[in-house]
């Protein structure tokens, strides 16, 4: 016996109302995200889809707060010459990556070299080039990195030297494509590095499962600086393109 059409939209509206509060119940999360990720590297992907997932696979030096409001990430804190031109970044001590091993400034260098290569052909190396050098170096004018505006003074300090003044650069900091790869997985695996079992991050959550065109699942870190505060243990994305299917 088929239930009239009011009562059938009022036991689906019911079903709906219920999925978050299980959900948060068991600690899993369960998020459509559109389209089918075309690569979960920083540094060469595109789509929101993916920066969803960068968002909770990796830690740039700036995030963004639940209000929107940019606060620290990576970085403790950081301060600016009075020209606008040296920011000095302060790494967390206790940051590290999902092997275990400390995030560095080095890491940060090396990413941001890597970014800015034009082997990579980055639709994003733009985002980099307020740094001094960076613009020429992306376009081939320059081929020493060294002379990039991002130094390394020990682990803790990163070092930002800019063309000129961009009061717009911490905002800069908080897209995907400046967070910090794992050099040691990159050389490893290469093109492989991003798959469940290779990729080493440093945000909340590690990739557990990637089924494509089915799901991808991250599980809570444990390696994360913060971990203690992450309501999750599990978030499932969903390649949902049409919104009736996410409903369901």
């Amino acid at each position: 016996m088929s239930l009239p059409s009011a009562l059938r939209h009022l036991v689906a509206a019911t079903a709906i109302a219920l999925l978050p509060i299980t959900a948060q119940a068991a600690g899993v999360l369960h998020r459509g995200n559109g389209a089918e990720p075309e690569t979960l590297d920083p540094q060469k992907s595109t789509g929101v889809p993916e920066a969803n997932l960068q968002r909770d696979l990796f830690e740039g030096l700036v995030t963004e707060a639940a209000d929107g409001k940019l606060i620290p990430g990576a970085a403790t804190g950081w301060t600016a010459s009075e020209d606008g031109l040296t920011y000095r970044f302060t790494l967390r001590p206790d940051g590290k990556w999902s092997d275990g091993t400390p995030v560095t400034a080095e890491d940060f260098v090396w990413s941001w070299h890597r970014l800015l290569d034009p082997a990579q052909a980055s639709k994003y190396a733009f985002m980099l080039w307020p740094l001094k050098n960076a613009e020429k170096f992306s376009k081939g004018e320059i081929k020493d990195a060294a002379e990039i505006g991002v130094k390394a003074e020990g682990p803790g300090t990163l070092v930002v030297t800019l063309e000129r003044p961009t009061p717009y650069l911490i905002g800069l900091l908080a897209h995907h494509a400046s967070y910090p790869v794992n050099r040691k997985a990159i050389e490893t695996h290469g093109d492989r590095w991003t798959r469940p079992g290779n990729l080493v991050g440093n945000g909340a959550f590690t990739l557990a499962d990637w089924t494509p065109q089915d799901r991808i699942r991250i599980d809570r870190s444990k390696t994360f600086h913060d971990a203690a505060n992450v309501a999750l243990d599990s978030v499932y994305y969903y390649p949902t393109e049409d919104i009736q299917a996410e409903y369901k």
